[in-house]
């Protein structure tokens, strides 16, 4: 029994790690296009509910 809950919270914690990271994949593919289109890194900051150093380093302005 014990193994079970311990397989079954593996692979839940798994899954929500999956999730978070394809949300900040995708969030900073968001920040690229959006820059590229024009938009100023504060209002994409904003908009994505990150810091304006996160986004210039997901576009390339500054070096990680």
């Amino acid at each position: 029994m014990m193994t079970l809950f311990d397989d079954d919270y593996i692979l839940k914690t798994y899954v929500a790690d999956e999730k978070r990271e394809a949300v900040k994949e995708t969030a900073k593919e968001t920040a690229k296009n959006l820059f590229q289109q024009g938009v100023s890194v504060k209002i994409i900051a904003n908009s994505l509910k990150v810091s304006e150093k996160q986004v210039e380093e997901w576009v390339g302005l500054v070096a990680i």
